[in-house]
């Protein structure tokens, strides 16, 4: 089952910040996510989701919806 596990790279070492689930030796698969790549700035789908919880929803085309959301549909 996969685990979340926070590490900080120094001096060329992974270290955990805090003590891990798993034995001495163990081999692990890492999956690298940066905090600085993250989401910074709202994507399109963000801004589409944000546009759909303000509803009811007007009967315009999706190119006008698009036009609002400033999101080029084709």
């Amino acid at each position: 089952m996969p685990k979340t596990i926070k590490a900080i790279y120094e001096n060329g070492v992974l270290k955990p910040l805090d003590k891990p689930d798993i034995i001495e030796h163990q081999q692990v698969e890492l999956l690298i996510l940066s905090k600085e790549g993250l989401v910074t700035t709202p994507s399109p789908v963000l801004k589409v989701i944000d546009y759909l919880k303000r509803g009811p929803f007007p009967k315009r085309s999706p190119e006008e919806m698009g036009k609002d959301l400033e999101i080029d549909l084709d």
